[in-house]
């Protein structure tokens, strides 16, 4: 099918797991995809499996000045950007007397700085309109045992009302022209409304039908 056709996606830790799942999806709807990872060898894999013209960059998501390297980069493949799929993460799972600074500074950056500074780069190649989706986590919620960094973290992704207000309306407002959406979804289903639209089964954020305008 093409409900996508034509879209321009980036999604940030596409190589495995639900990034390697929605970027095929993508595919298949006609999308054109970047995916990124750390590592060259998952890189070379994903893009054999999804046997497509999938473009992939090496970016490491918990570094603030990679973002703006990433943006580059995907200004120069696609020109503009019609879908941000952050979806890249870090789990350290230990109890709380065995956490120390470097475990506490790469879970953090890469769970907030790191998709602050992403979005903040590509504000100017964002076409307008254009969405962002948010992989978000309900383990803020449950009280799992070992994920104080984590569960510390997350709670700011799911919240996309806070950032559409912090980051994507302020700046609608400031240049007066460019309208994003930002949305969470927390670990649900992907569905898909119209050629123009990408949704998913939102937990808060999305508009009554579970859209992203």
């Amino acid at each position: 099918m093409n409900r996508l056709k034509g879209k321009r996606a980036l999604i940030t830790g596409g190589t495995t797991g639900i990034g390697l799942e929605t970027a095929r999806e993508f595919l298949n709807e006609g999308a054109r995809v970047a995916i990124t990872s750390r590592n060259q060898a998952s890189l070379e894999a994903a893009r054999k499996e999804l046997d497509s013209d999938v473009l992939t960059f090496i970016s490491d998501a918990g570094d603030a000045a990679a973002q703006k390297l990433l943006a580059d980069s995907v200004r120069q493949a696609f020109g503009a950007l019609d879908v941000l799929f952050i979806n890249a993460g870090f789990v350290d799972l230990r109890p709380l007397e065995q956490i120390d600074e470097a475990a506490f500074d790469r879970s953090l950056s890469v769970i907030l700085k790191g998709p602050l500074f992403l979005i903040q780069a590509l504000l100017p190649v964002f076409a307008n309109p254009a969405s962002i989706v948010l992989n978000g986590s309900i383990n803020a919620h449950i009280g799992m045992p070992n994920t104080s960094i984590y569960g510390a973290g997350c709670p700011d992704l799911p919240r996309p009302h806070a950032l559409r207000r912090t980051r994507v309306a302020r700046h609608t407002r400031e240049r007066g022209q460019r309208r994003a959406n930002l949305d969470c979804a927390a670990q649900q289903c992907w569905i898909f409304r119209g050629a123009t639209e990408v949704g998913s089964c939102l937990h808060q954020g999305a508009g009554s039908d579970g859209t992203i305008r």
